[in-house]
């Protein structure tokens, strides 16, 4: 009995622990994301959300990814793997230091570059899993488990 009990928490821990991609497809929102949703070319079985914002300060207005962020986010582009229940793959984009992104700033669209670029990184990332895919032209790259929330 007490066995039976051990592997039903210990199949239990491992469904909350365990990745999960959300279902296929991408979603791209934030500052620039109509350009860069126009420049994805992405396999039809992709999934993860990407946020593009122009800069760090931005999260605080996001209140839900600022969680899962907890101040781990910053300049360049920030993986966030989220297990267990819902999990799945947040890319945070904080473009402050690329080139060109002064163009929001003035009220124009995301340059074709940045776009294209950004959304080579969202192609790669999607297509890797958990591996880095190698790409460096949105800047470096973080990689970060987040925990379901109460462990």
């Amino acid at each position: 009995m007490r066995i039976g009990v051990l592997l039903l928490l210990a199949g239990l821990g491992l469904w909350f622990l365990w990745p999960r991609d959300g279902p296929p497809g991408v979603s791209v929102l934030g500052d620039g994301a109509p350009v860069v949703a126009a420049a994805l070319d992405l396999p039809p079985d992709a999934s993860a959300d990407a946020v593009l914002l122009r800069r760090e300060a931005s999260l605080r207005h996001l209140a839900d990814l600022a969680r899962l962020c907890r101040g781990r986010c910053g300049p360049g582009v920030t993986v966030l793997r989220v297990l267990g229940p819902g999990g799945g793959e947040r890319l945070v984009f904080e473009m402050s230091g690329l080139d060109g992104i002064e163009a929001l700033d003035r009220g124009a669209p995301l340059p074709e570059a940045l776009a294209a670029c950004i959304a080579r990184v969202i192609a790669a990332e999607a297509a890797v899993g958990w591996r880095d895919p190698g790409e460096r032209c949105a800047g470096p790259r973080r990689a970060l488990l987040v925990l379901p929330y109460g462990l």
